[in-house]
């Protein structure tokens, strides 16, 4: 028989760690049997048998701790943590069977049937036994999570308090907190960040985390691992499987796609920027990397019409190559802050494709030359034909021939500025170390000089009042509009006469300022240049040479790139547009811009006559993006199914702890007296300052839970990640909220927003 089927799952589990050799207490376990017979017809005698061999197995002087292994707890699927009585330094025989007596009767109390119900199991089946361990004395103790038990991410979370554990449980105490990434130091972090003094030195946190990467690498599931600490060593009193973690929770990010992707997408240009994009990421990280098993279609996705990345689709790319998992928005931000490498084991894995593609890379510049000149020729030929001229099937193809040419430059346009921006990093950490200053180093900044791939230096060159100066300017550059990534946008050719008075203010403006007009820094780039290698040393001038000739060329190639990418994608504009008058003229639209709140493949649909309830679909489609205009969405969503909030903007926003992950927005209820508590319900955010097993009744009933106090081994962190309930704990001040405020809870980043205040009657009126 399996040992959790003799005195349960937590009981068997300390075994399992004390078999591998791991710091365990101590300590004897009661099987369900044996407890049960103190409760039968024989309750005497099993009683007295069971004193005698406490008496006899118990060190005498020695205090105890008393906890319960019941059946239902720590099963794999539920915890029931905190449920039941734990009793600490108890001492001597009989009063460790009176404690045995207290543990098996809590089993038995309303609210850990109600809990059971609530989670989905018996009551009457719930069985008991009971652990008595030796009391460790600490100076600190805690918990340990191998993973966030919020969001699932690799890292580990330690949570320390001073003294015994139960503050964290019972009392609610706020712990300090690490943090640790794989091939990261701990680093404080939440509630009590430094000047704060740590209550554990560096190495001991250390320890912690290797312990609990240990028992999760060898129980092979996500571990939460109680500890104690007595000043000299770690000692692991508890764990059990994260049971509440959901380790397909995905995290989405919009911070890359805010660069790329601004404002509000319509439904055209998702479908056909997205895939695209998409499918370019995937094709270069398996040419790389062999098969990721990522799926283009699941990488992005709108939120409100706004564009999330699933960061944690690529950062188990990159985990796998023992990078961070967020390496991806670090190159892009550019806030890497060191040279970031794959781990000798990774290179060694994927050495021939890694050495492969590395290879394809060196020759890039030369490669996007040649498919910049091809994408030009292409946008030639599509630009003499009028769309208007086409039938719906030739319209169509017209189409897909623009989607093939653009996955070509969506390919280059991608890869070029993360190696440009990567080869200017390399430059600048050579000029920061000979103690130049990093912002003052721009390799490339003279070749794109004369280039005609910016418009603001095109601009400079000439006077927009002069008429034939703006048209060349303008057949250069009127296929932008306010977002070069959005062709629902109109361009500057559609708005010509506004987009020239603008640039022609603004001219006026600078010739007032400076006479003779805005002149670019001649020189100034062979100026830094002949400085940087003047303060390198003899042997090292010939690479750093040549890494600013690479980063000069990888610069002026993401110009050419940029510039053919978003000229050539300005055909998608007029294409759709002349479609969307079609459909106009049919009465299936409103008017050609609604084309645009459109899928391509509805589009498609649309124009073969299959699509009759095209005009309120967009309709309905314009509501939800005028209302979507109206939300402020966080930079990070976990989860697939966020509630947007409005009001956002103008909310009073406080910050606690994340411990369950989730959102709700309800009125508040403030609860400071259990005795004077209000009928808590499902739409309720309950308020509390701290939780323990007491406050389950309320806790079951409520929508979310907000604490004042508390870390994520709190008892309402407990709850709320069982029952599913969003949570967010050490939110200073929210004892303060007005009771009924509207609070807007996200148990994934710890924000509570409050909305809005009841209405208080004026003073000196009658409430």
């Amino acid at each position: 028989m399996p040992p959790e089927e003799i005195v349960g799952a937590k009981a068997a589990r300390l075994g399992w760690a004390t078999s591998r050799g791991w710091p365990v207490p101590a300590g004897v376990v009661i099987p369900f049997a044996e407890v049960e017979q103190l409760g039968g017809a024989g309750g005497r005698d099993a009683e007295s048998r069971l004193r005698t061999a406490l008496e006899a197995l118990l060190e005498p002087g020695r205090r105890h701790a008393v906890r319960s292994s019941a059946s239902t707890e720590d099963d794999g699927t539920r915890s029931f943590a905190g449920q039941f009585a734990t009793l600490l330094d108890v001492a001597g025989a009989d009063d460790v069977l009176a404690g045995v007596r207290q543990v098996v009767a809590s089993a038995l109390t309303p609210h850990v049937a109600a809990y059971a119900r609530r989670v989905g199991a018996d009551p009457t089946a719930i069985r008991m036994s009971v652990i008595v361990q030796q009391m460790v004395t600490p100076t600190a103790s805690g918990v340990a999570f191998s993973r966030d038990p919020v969001d699932g991410a690799d890292r580990v979370v330690v949570e320390v308090v001073a003294g015994r554990g139960d503050r964290l449980v019972g009392r609610g105490a706020t712990p300090q907190r690490w943090d640790c990434a794989p091939g990261r130091e701990p680093a404080q972090d939440g509630p009590s960040p430094d000047p704060v003094p740590p209550l554990l030195p560096h190495a001991v946190v250390c320890e912690i985390v290797d312990l609990v990467r240990a028992v999760a690498d060898s129980s092979g599931e996500a571990v939460d691992v109680e500890w104690v600490w007595d000043g000299r060593q770690i000692w692991l009193v508890q764990w059990r499987p994260i049971t509440t973690l959901t380790r397909d929770a995905r995290v989405w990010s919009s911070r890359i796609a805010r660069d790329v992707m601004p404002g509000l997408i319509p439904p055209l240009v998702w479908s056909v920027n997205v895939p695209v994009v998409n499918g370019v990421w995937v094709d270069l990280l398996d040419t790389a990397l062999g098969r990721t098993g990522l799926d283009p279609e699941r990488l992005a996705r709108p939120f409100g019409y706004r564009a999330y990345f699933d960061m944690g689709a690529f950062g188990s790319v990159f985990t796998s190559l023992g990078l961070p998992a967020d390496a991806l928005e670090q190159m892009r931000a550019g806030t890497s802050q060191a040279v970031m490498r794959p781990s000798a084991l990774a290179i060694l894995r994927r050495g021939p494709r890694i050495l492969a593609a590395s290879a394809g890379l060196l020759r890039w510049p030369g490669r996007a030359r040649l498919t910049v000149l091809d994408a030009e020729e292409a946008r030639l030929r599509e630009a003499a034909e009028e769309p208007r001229m086409l039938s719906d099937v030739a319209l169509l193809a017209r189409v897909d021939r623009l989607l093939e040419v653009f996955s070509t430059l969506a390919r280059l346009n991608v890869v070029t500025p993360l190696l440009a921006d990567a080869a200017a990093a390399r430059v600048r950490r050579a000029a920061t170390g000979r103690g130049l200053e990093a912002t003052t180093i721009e390799p490339g900044q003279d070749l794109m000089r004369g280039r005609g791939l910016d418009p603001a230096r095109a601009l400079a060159a000439i006077d927009p009042r002069d008429d034939d100066a703006w048209s060349e300017y303008l057949d250069r550059f009127g296929h932008l509009s306010d977002s070069p990534n959005d062709c629902s946008r109109p361009t500057w050719a559609e708005q010509e006469d506004a987009v020239r008075r603008r640039l022609v203010a603004a001219r006026e403006a600078e010739d007032a300022g400076s006479a003779g007009g805005a002149a670019w820094d001649r020189g100034r780039e062979a100026e830094r240049r002949a400085e940087l290698l003047a303060r390198t040393p003899h042997w090292q001038r010939p690479g750093t040479a040549r890494a600013w000739s690479q980063a000069a060329r990888l610069r002026l190639a993401r110009e050419h790139v940029g510039f053919a990418y978003a000229r050539f994608y300005g055909l998608f504009r007029p294409t759709f547009l002349e479609a969307g008058a079609r459909l106009t003229s049919r009465g299936l639209l409103a008017g050609p811009e609604d084309v645009f709140l459109l899928t391509l493949a509805e589009l498609r649909a649309a124009l073969a006559g299959e699509l009759p309830q095209a005009g309120e679909l967009t309709a309905q489609r314009r509501q939800e993006m005028a209302e979507a205009a109206e939300v402020d969405w966080p930079e990070t969503i976990v989860g697939d199914d966020p509630v947007p909030v409005l009001g956002r903007a103008d909310a009073r926003v406080l910050r606690g702890t994340p411990t369950s992950r989730g959102r709700h927005t309800g009125p508040a209820r403030v609860v400071t007296s259990l005795a004077n508590a209000p009928d808590i319900g499902p739409d309720d955010v309950l308020v509390l300052e701290a939780a323990d097993v007491t406050w389950t009744p309320l806790l079951l009933h409520a929508g979310a839970v907000v604490t004042e106090t508390g870390g994520m081994l709190s008892h309402a962190s407990i709850v709320a990640r069982e029952l599913g309930l969003p949570c967010v704990v050490s939110v200073p001040g929210v004892l303060r909220v007005p009771e009924g405020a509207r609070l807007s809870v996200d148990g994934g980043s710890g924000e509570v927003l409050v909305l809005d205040r009841p209405e208080v009657p004026d003073e000196g009126t009658a409430p």
